[in-house]
């Protein structure tokens, strides 16, 4: 089916014929309005009994053949895991329904620790509290009330902080210190220490104005302490690919005269999206090494934006693990699909599943009915996986062969 949809701009009127190629995907064929004015970038919506099309070149618009009908209620929030409880979160009420004259009321269960104001279409919330909550949804139009009630559709968990292993944060950089560096371009920028001065703009660059240095290249920084360290965290240069690593070696010691065997050896991709290295026993260091063998291109730089870890400062956390992990029992091993793991006492659970390249390929929050979790790893590649459950300070991990 193909539908015309038209609009006026600059004096000019103007067609846009778009065919509908799925529930939700529109492909725009035709255009007939003067050169240099094509649509970049068409998305339908509705509003006001009316699907519209808004795009770089205007909004085009096309009547409903009935603009009474029964309403389809839509209510949206920002995101179902919530990993900090005192975030503030969006709701919407996106239903098909004309909007003038109605009436909304939202009701959040448990009671949220601030909610500023139930009776509007698009309340902001705080959750306040670490839980499942679910919502509780109505509108009113013509004297009609229509609701939409969603259980258990919201989980939060605490705040991030590095007073807390059980769910760590980022670390400071304030204290963190350059050891040693091969390489660095001495014009700005490109320093060493702006891979660590919690600037995405600022990059540390091996030298290249005056020469280049060949691979391997190295950065070694002390983290002012000793933490316990969950994930180091990679982001690239944002303006270019020039100096990004692909293969490399990374080490976490407390001595930084014995580095000892790398604790993750890969390769990264060439991307500005951050890239995250999950290691499969948290590790307690006070400084790192990174070592680069290779570029993407091929070439003879380094460069990186910004490093972090994910850590907390209670090192003696996780000290009883493979005790902890030998009470846990996965069945069925090696798994087709589902696997089953029999849990210790706990009224809630964090879990990363992570494959043995230490990529997370899922996490979230569950609370257990009873002494067994299930996970359905069915659309997983074969392999080898890691499944973390973290409950009340204590984290568990077993190991689950996928056929």
């Amino acid at each position: 089916m193909v539908y015309l949809f038209t609009n006026a701009r600059d004096g000019q009127s103007a067609k846009v014929y778009y065919r509908k190629t799925g529930m939700n995907d529109w492909e725009f064929f035709n255009n007939d309005y003067p050169a240099g004015n094509y649509v970049n970038l068409a998305l339908p919506f509705f509003r006001d009994s009316k699907l519209r099309v808004a795009s770089g070149a205007g909004i085009w618009e096309s009547p409903l053949q009935e603009t009474e009908f029964l309403p389809l209620i839509n209510p949206w929030f920002e995101k179902s895991l919530v990993n900090c409880m005192t975030d503030t979160l969006q709701f919407e009420d996106d239903s098909i329904i004309n909007h003038d004259g109605v009436s909304w009321n939202w009701e959040i269960i448990p009671e949220p620790e601030f909610i500023n104001n139930p009776n509007i279409r698009n309340p902001k919330v705080v959750l306040g509290e670490a839980g499942t909550y679910s919502v509780n949804f109505s509108l009113t139009k013509n004297d009609t009330t229509y609701i939409k009630y969603m259980e258990d559709v919201i989980t939060a968990t605490t705040c991030p902080s590095i007073d807390d292993c059980s769910n760590p944060a980022e670390l400071p950089k304030d204290t963190w210190k350059l050891i040693y560096v091969d390489s660095e371009e001495i014009n700005y920028p490109g320093l060493a220490i702006m891979a660590f001065d919690d600037d995405p703009s600022t990059i540390w660059h091996t030298r290249w104005s005056t020469g280049s240095d060949l691979y391997p290249h190295e950065i070694q920084v002390d983290l002012g302490e000793e933490y316990r360290l969950f994930e180091f965290s990679l982001l690239n240069r944002q303006n270019g690919s020039n100096g990004r690593i692909k293969e490399y070696e990374l080490y976490v010691t407390v001595d930084s005269l014995d580095w000892g065997e790398a604790i993750s050896v890969g390769e990264f991709e060439d991307t500005g999206a951050p890239q995250t290295i999950t290691f499969s026993t948290s590790i307690v260091g006070r400084y790192f090494r990174l070592v680069g063998l290779s570029e993407v291109n091929g070439n003879a730089w380094s460069s990186a934006a910004e490093f972090s870890f994910i850590g907390c400062t209670d090192i003696t956390y996780d000290i009883d693990q493979k005790n902890k992990f030998e009470s846990l029992v996965a069945f069925p091993v090696p798994t087709d699909g589902k696997v089953n793991i029999s849990l210790p006492v706990g009224n809630s659970f964090n879990y990363q599943i992570v494959s043995i390249d230490s990529k997370i390929i899922d996490k979230g929050i569950f609370y257990p009915s009873n002494n067994v979790k299930s996970f359905n790893l069915t659309g997983y590649k074969a392999g080898i996986y890691i499944i973390h459950l973290t409950n009340v300070g204590v984290t568990y991990r077993v190991k689950v062969v996928k056929q």
